[in-house]
């Protein structure tokens, strides 16, 4: 139970730093849900737990504001990557987020299966 905590804590902080930056709680809305939905799955629905995580990963990895949304006076727009190039560092800075959600998410599954490193614990 406490590695689920510390790895919700974990995948809002991408969120939480991001709203701190753009004064916009989009982020930590999404990333919430995303989380809540992959937990979801892995308790109810296991087959599709991994899909739900890809997508959920790529939402924290790449948050709404400013990578998809942007705020101009107060009103939301849809834009993907407005005002964005696309280079090396950006992408690499993403590609690192969205594996260490990945990893944040198969501890939280391995987790709530009752898996250790070493295999499965006898229940």
């Amino acid at each position: 139970m406490l590695m689920v905590v510390v790895g919700v804590a974990l995948l809002l902080l991408p969120g939480v730093l991001m709203a701190i930056a753009w004064r916009s709680s989009l982020n930590v809305e999404v990333a919430a849900l995303a989380i809540l939905a992959a937990i979801s799955a892995a308790v109810w629905a296991p087959k599709i737990k991994w899909i739900v995580a890809i997508v959920s990963s790529l939402l924290i990895s790449v948050p709404p504001v400013p990578y998809w949304i942007s705020l101009a006076g107060g009103v939301r727009h849809l834009h993907f990557f407005h005002g964005f190039s696309f280079d090396v560092s950006l992408l690499v800075r993403l590609l690192v987020v969205l594996i260490f959600a990945l990893l944040l998410f198969k501890a939280i599954f391995d987790s709530i299966n009752g898996q250790t490193s070493e295999g499965m614990v006898e229940k």
